[in-house]
């Protein structure tokens, strides 16, 4: 993953829609200051087997303890290599180990005060822009692409922000999409989590 910018490229397509190809993982290195992890998740890179050459080499694999349904998660800051239109998807393949294997939830934050940044009380909660979800479990085995229009994601924080989701940039003064975490809760309460993800694109 190439210094976490790892195997970045940006390209556009018609209107102002974009593909962005966040990390395919494909440099089979988990380092550098772009993702950030935080709880308790260990990712790594991990060769795929033959039979999943379709992926790529190599994939993230993520293992994790679970207390009260959490584990934990990464995430990225994207403003400056994405300029998302509403009409947007995010992508990404997901390999799962069956029934147990856990959930998946996605925040995204998008700019609404117009400073690129995301700002934070004490305890990390959003006090200017909004932040928005979408949530899905991990109960089945081997890979499967899952794509997420970005209409699907649902405001998080009422009151803060517009409560308008906003991914473009429009004029240039807003940083549109900024951040988004991947943050792995349990099938149970108690356990583990364990899944791979790849290939993560927002298109």
């Amino acid at each position: 993953m190439k210094k976490v910018v790892f195997c970045l490229v940006v390209f556009f397509l018609a209107g102002s829609a974009c593909a962005v190809v966040v990390d395919d993982c494909e440099d089979g290195d988990y380092s550098g200051p772009e993702w950030w992890m935080f709880d308790k998740i260990t990712p790594q890179v991990v060769k795929n087997s033959d039979g999943e050459k379709s992926k790529g080499k190599y994939s993230l694999e993520i293992t994790g303890e679970v207390r009260g349904w959490y584990s934990g998660g990464i995430g990225m800051y994207v403003a400056d290599k994405a300029d998302c239109e509403k009409t947007g998807s995010m992508i990404l393949d997901v390999y799962g180990y069956g029934k147990d294997s856990g959930q998946i939830k996605i925040e995204v934050t998008d700019d609404d005060n117009l400073n690129w940044d995301c700002e934070q009380d004490d305890n990390y909660k959003l006090i200017k822009d909004d932040q928005l979800v979408y949530q899905f479990p991990v109960n089945w085995e081997g890979w499967k692409t899952v794509k997420i229009p970005l209409s699907k994601f649902k405001d998080s924080n009422p009151g803060i922000g517009d409560d308008e989701f906003n991914p473009e940039k429009g004029d240039g003064s807003s940083g549109g999409l900024l951040q988004f975490n991947i943050i792995f809760i349990g099938a149970k309460s108690s356990g583990a989590v364990h899944v791979k993800i790849d290939n993560i694109v927002f298109e």
